[in-house]
């Protein structure tokens, strides 16, 4: 994948993750797994941006 692909891809993944973390949902809510897109996110983000 090219760098470009990465920090959009990371873009995505993270602000997903935001979003569902800080959604308003039933009691039930996987808080680990939006806290895991979080930080994929961003370490895909900042693995594309190094490499742009």
């Amino acid at each position: 994948m090219d760098a470009l692909t990465l920090v959009l891809m990371g873009i995505v993944l993270a602000s997903s993750g935001t979003v569902g973390f800080f959604w308003p949902s039933g009691p039930r809510k996987p808080r680990g797994f939006f806290l895991f897109l979080i930080f994929d996110g961003l370490i895909v983000l900042v693995s594309g941006i190094s490499s742009l």
